[in-house]
């Protein structure tokens, strides 16, 4: 499976042209992500804002990765991955 990343126009028949170079996917079956960027995304700062606000209402407990960390030396059972 190979990727590719390239910019193109949607004709007025719906016709999305390939660049000349990846004419080897005629024919091949290709699944399509489609990122309209004629669209605005709005204020970068309100967007910022709205990110900022959204992690700041996150209640989750933050980890105490030295508990983690001191817990792992105690009990060291982890087996051997490889041989």
């Amino acid at each position: 499976m190979k990727t590719y990343h390239f910019e193109s126009i949607i004709q007025d028949n719906g016709c999305i042209v390939l660049p000349v170079y990846m004419e080897n996917l005629k024919a091949h079956r290709v699944k399509l992500t489609v990122e309209d960027m004629d669209t605005n995304p709005g204020n970068p700062l309100n967007i910022l804002a709205d990110i900022t606000r959204r992690y700041s209402s996150i209640t989750e407990v933050d980890l105490d990765i030295d508990a983690i960390y001191r817990l792992r030396e105690e009990n060291y059972d982890r087996g051997i991955v490889f041989d």
